[in-house]
């Protein structure tokens, strides 16, 4: 077995080899780096948009009464008060307080949550939350395998993600650190 069979892959692999991506080891999954060129990719995703295959980044579902309440426990933050159909960024911490990894918690409904989280800390994070969850109602779920995982980004990303679903996007808008919402 070569090294590249023994790097996981994510849902749109195949996709990834048929469209001629070149490939990189990231934390042992063998993801698309490059199409092109990286001066030409990050020129087009800087000036209009790029699409990114992130499926090997952690997805754990939490539901029931007491989700928010946990979440507000295992987390750095309170995630009961992210409005509904919202995100926060958030930490999940150890004991001393050293971070575990950074993640985005996404608030559903008043019960239903779903945390992101790097791949390479998934089995920290997801030992860490089941070991946090002792005394609540909720139910964990790591959905991981289950879903592939897709950013779009760059100032033209609304546009594009327009033209690739009919789902409604509400007031999606795009928005940069160097120059606000746009």
């Amino acid at each position: 077995m070569n090294d590249a069979q023994a790097l996981k892959t994510t849902p749109l692999y195949e996709e990834h080899v048929a469209l001629g991506a070149a490939f990189t080891d990231f934390g042992g999954w063998n993801m698309p780096v490059r199409y092109t060129s990286d001066l030409a990719e990050h020129a087009a995703v800087r000036e209009a948009a790029g699409i990114f295959d992130i499926s090997h980044m952690a997805e754990y579902f939490f539901e029931g009464s007491g989700a928010a309440a946990f979440l507000d426990h295992a987390l750095v933050g309170v995630a009961s008060e992210i409005n509904l159909g919202r995100a926060k960024y958030s930490l999940i911490v150890n004991e001393q307080g050293g971070i575990i990894d950074d993640l985005i918690v996404y608030r559903f409904t008043d019960e239903r949550f779903l945390i992101i989280a790097n791949a390479g800390n998934h089995q920290a994070v997801w030992a860490a939350l089941n070991e946090r969850a002792a005394g609540f109602d909720v139910t964990l779920d790591d959905a991981t395998s289950r879903y592939a995982l897709i950013a779009v980004q760059g100032p033209r990303a609304v546009e594009v993600l327009k033209t690739l679903t009919d789902a409604p996007l509400g007031d999606l808008k795009y928005y940069s650190i160097f120059e606000g919402e746009m």
